[in-house]
């Protein structure tokens, strides 16, 4: 889908690099539309790589199979160099069913990962009554524009990692010594390398299959709400309320 008529992505994006900054003319935080923001699809070797091609806003598939997107402006958090590709290679290659799939491609010159989803819920979508869903299923809500509600939580999120001792975005996870954060990611990606030389056909039996049904920290799961659309909006297959 095309990006929303009337949405200066551009003015929108200085708004935000003047907030947070930039690292080497790249945004530290993107304003992105959902279905443009894509990461590596799994596949097995030997077969034709399809690229970047999953939706990192994944809301399902339609009945063709096709996979979905959130079709919301969402933010994208750049992580540095020297924080993912220490470990790129030892965790991006997995045996499933007897193939070995390759989950994440080659390392990458940058990388941007899911930071947040902008919408809005009216107590019709879910139970929910703010700009951000916390039902334990998630609710894509209804469709907003770029707003200051959106920057209001760029500026809160910025202010709590600028005084956060725990944040350094070029540290290597493998050796950051921190007590919290980032100490909790490098345990964790540590512990992954050690899962994969204990047992790598039983630590990752039902990856691939869980990577494709749940990929990404927003769930896929919705509830079914029906419900009067409010004016000027319109729900599509996949469920997602769209402006007419």
């Amino acid at each position: 889908m095309s990006v929303p008529l009337g949405v200066n992505q551009a003015a929108y994006q200085k708004r935000i690099d003047d907030l947070v900054g930039t690292t080497d003319g790249r945004p530290r935080i993107k304003l992105e539309w959902g279905p443009r923001a894509l990461t590596w699809t799994p596949h097995k070797l030997g077969t034709e790589p399809p690229g970047y091609t999953f939706p990192i806003f994944y809301a399902g598939k339609d009945e063709e199979g096709n996979y979905l997107s959130a079709e919301r402006w969402v933010l994208l958090e750049r992580i540095e160099w020297g924080q993912y590709a220490p470990t790129w290679e030892a965790v991006r290659y997995k045996k499933h069913d007897g193939a070995v799939w390759d989950l994440k491609g080659p390392c990458p010159n940058e990388k941007y990962v899911e930071l947040y989803c902008h919408s809005y819920h009216n107590g019709k979508c879910c139970p929910c009554l703010a700009a951000e869903c916390k039902c334990a299923e998630h609710c894509w809500g209804y469709y907003a524009d770029p707003d200051e509600h959106m920057f209001n939580w760029i500026r809160r999120v910025h202010y709590e990692s600028q005084r956060d001792p725990d944040v350094d975005p070029h540290a290597d996870i493998r050796f950051f010594e921190a007590p919290h954060a980032q100490q909790e990611l490098r345990n964790e990606a540590q512990a992954q390398q050690d899962r994969e030389k204990v047992d790598v056909e039983q630590f990752d039996r039902e990856a691939v299959d869980l990577y494709l049904r749940a990929p990404h920290t927003v769930s896929s799961k919705k509830k079914e709400i029906q419900t009067k659309l409010p004016v000027g909006f319109k729900k599509n297959k996949s469920g997602l309320y769209l402006p007419n």
